[in-house]
Formats: C-alpha cells, sequence, structure tokens
C-alpha cells in the first residue's frame, strides 16, 4: 500500500514538499490533520538500520527542511513526530510522519469523531516544498 502511494505521488506530482533521490517528502492525500508531512524511502525499507551513510544524510536534510518550512508557515507550531513500521503483506515500510498541532478540535470533530482538515494537501504541500536553492 505505502509502496503504491509513493509511486502514485511521484507520478502525480501534487503533493510533493521534497523529492530527493533516496526519500519523498510529500502532504498525503486525505490528511486528518492540516500541514501534515510523510517523509518515505522511495525503495521499499523495513527500518531506520537498513541506510547507508548517504541515504541517512539525505533523510536528515530533509527532516530539518520540513521542520524549517513547518515553522517557517505556522511560526513554531507543536509538532507531534511518529515513527511508522507498517505491516503490509507480511513486510513493513518505514515512515516519518509530521503532524503539526495547528487547529484545536472543535464541537463537530467531538461530537462526531470525524476530522476537518482546513488545509488541501496540494495547497500545504506547495507552501510547504523548496528545492536546493532554498525554501519559496
Amino acid at each position: 500500500m505505502i509502496c503504491d502511494e509513493i509511486n502514485n505521488e511521484i507520478k502525480e506530482k501534487d503533493r510533493i514538499v521534497y523529492e530527493g533521490k533516496y526519500f519523498l517528502a510529500y502532504c498525503p492525500k486525505g490528511s486528518i490533520f492540516a500541514y501534515t508531512v510523510r517523509i518515505v524511502p522511495k525503495v521499499h525499507t523495513e527500518s531506520l538500520e537498513e541506510f547507508e551513510e548517504e541515504e541517512i544524510n539525505e533523510l536528515s536534510y530533509i527532516y530539518i527542511n520540513v521542520i524549517k518550512s513547518l515553522d517557517n508557515i505556522l511560526h513554531d507550531p507543536p509538532i507531534n513526530i511518529c515513527y511508522y513500521f507498517i505491516k503490509e503483506s507480511n513486510y513493513y515500510h518505514f515512515y516519518i510522519e509530521f503532524y503539526p498541532r495547528k487547529n484545536n478540535l472543535a464541537g463537530y470533530e467531538l461530537s462526531t469523531n470525524i476530522m476537518l482538515n482546513p488545509v488541501c494537501p496540494e495547497d500545504a504541500a506547495y507552501e510547504l516544498s523548496w528545492n536546493e536553492s532554498g525554501h519559496k
């Protein structure tokens, strides 16, 4: 499932925050929280232990710049950072997700348990994206 999602995100390009040689950072389609960012290795990887030094360097670069982008747009928001190992047809795909805590839950979310994301993932990706020259 995650592997298919990565290929789809690369093909569509609408939600990409940054694409490196080894990793992809994007705002997932259907995100529950505004400005959610996911970093995934482009090649199926089960654990952090599998990365080579060059991959770790790129992951570190993307990780730091995702936080900088969120800080620039949301002005130092609290951020939950989660590391996932997802079971998928007898194997795992590692990824990291950033959940900036921009909005509080309101009556609708609390009473229905349905989350409303006020920022379209495509718009969030555009605002958060950067290139080798720096942030937009």
